[in-house]
């Protein structure tokens, strides 16, 4: 395609302002006008500045990473599920705790949520996507996040993170095939961060290890048996069953600390997407979902 012009990122560049305003079917919009198209013809766009419209933090985003180039048309990180869930139930103050942050998408918005008062830990153990991190801190000065070089789990040691090629947000501790990288990396168990989390304070874990997700809520016994604290995590039965795991055993863990799984799903409402919890039957909705853990049901 050199030498041409690329119709889709022309009329996405067009329709920019009015998808970041849609209240509802920007999506499908984003979709029609050519944002999925192939990634052949997306590679050596460029990176590109956005200003997140949910937090106001701004962005440094590759056009040439699907997720990001979706984050850059629509002006906000495609998990809407789990935005919406630290809208209804982070405040200023809290701490919250990123496992598996990559650039910082999810980091970034929680920061605005917690305020200057509050604590936001980001752990990515993938090097290339842990500077993107780090840069996106710095740009937007954040004196509330610290960022860690490493990987979470039940025990420390040391393991090997495997990168695809297009996404780093796929990174895995699991054994993967048809990797582009692999990286050595240090694990260490979040319990051995607690004197760097506010035991006074209510805290929001996310995990999103693309596997490794149980392994990680096994190494914070510590922080789970305090009083106030959420777990949001990625459930995916093919990937807990590689490493001799089950959504049942990960459920019947959380609930030896009082905390009972939910689905969060966004439902529209005239042009308005609202956030309902629905108490989670295993084995899910998917087979692929995202578990939200709570001690009792927040007022929505």
């Amino acid at each position: 395609m050199k030498g041409q012009s690329f119709a889709p990122k022309l009329l996405l560049d067009l329709a920019r302002p009015l998808l970041c305003l849609l209240p509802c079917g920007s999506g499908t919009l984003y979709r029609l006008l050519g944002g999925r198209s192939s990634q052949d013809a997306w590679r050596r766009r460029g990176l590109r500045l956005a200003r997140g419209k949910d937090h106001g933090q701004v962005m440094r985003l590759d056009l040439a990473n699907p997720f990001e180039r979706e984050t850059y048309y629509l002006g906000r990180f495609y998990e809407w599920e789990l935005l919406a869930v630290l809208d209804h139930l982070l405040r200023p103050g809290d701490t919250f705790i990123d496992v598996g942050a990559n650039i910082g998408m999810i980091t970034l918005h929680a920061a605005a949520k917690v305020g200057p008062q509050g604590t936001v830990l980001a752990f990515e153990p993938n090097p290339e996507a842990k500077a993107r991190l780090d840069e996106h801190i710095q740009i937007n000065r954040l004196r509330n996040v610290r960022t860690f070089g490493l990987a979470l789990g039940d025990r420390p040691g040391c393991a090997t993170l495997s990168v695809p090629t297009a996404c780093s947000s796929q990174s895995t501790l699991r054994k993967a095939d048809g990797m582009a990288s692999r990286f050595e990396v240090r694990v260490a168990t979040l319990d051995s961060f607690l004197d760097q989390i506010p035991a006074d304070r209510p805290v929001f874990l996310k995990t999103d290890t693309e596997g490794y997700d149980f392994n990680v809520l096994k190494g914070a016994r510590g922080l789970l048996s305090r009083p106030a604290v959420i777990a949001f995590s990625e459930v995916n039965h093919k990937w807990l069953e590689q490493l001799g795991q089950s959504a049942r055993e990960m459920c019947d863990y959380m609930a030896n600390y009082g905390s009972k799984p939910c689905y969060p799903r966004l439902q529209r409402k005239g042009l308005r997407r609202c956030l309902h919890l629905e108490p989670l039957m295993l084995p899910g909705p998917h087979h692929w979902f995202n578990a939200l853990f709570l001690r009792e049901a927040p007022d929505l």
